[in-house]
């Protein structure tokens, strides 16, 4: 299995545990293609990379709502440049 239907099995996942606060639920086109893993098997080259460039978006996307659900930790500072990191709530 390629990295791309790794990625894509673990952001549906998040969609089936719903994690505290968030409600994550990908549109229809996005399971149908670009989170399909047939569909990602059967790519090569620039759709392939244009895939890729969807999931990375996807990932940009559920950090983005961890970090609006206060669900992330921000390393790094503002001069410098810095990373958020998803983390679970506490239980």
């Amino acid at each position: 299995m390629s990295g791309q239907q790794q990625l894509a099995q673990l952001l549906l996942s998040l969609q089936q545990r719903q994690p505290s606060g968030l409600q994550l639920e990908f549109a229809p086109i996005l399971r149908q293609q670009m989170l399909d893993i047939d569909y990602i098997g059967g790519l090569r080259g620039t759709g392939l990379k244009a895939n890729e460039d969807c999931l990375d978006a996807l990932v940009c996307l559920v950090i983005a709502a961890f970090h609006q659900a206060q669900q992330s930790q921000v390393f790094g500072t503002d001069e410098q440049g810095y990373i958020v990191v998803p983390r679970q709530p506490p239980k």
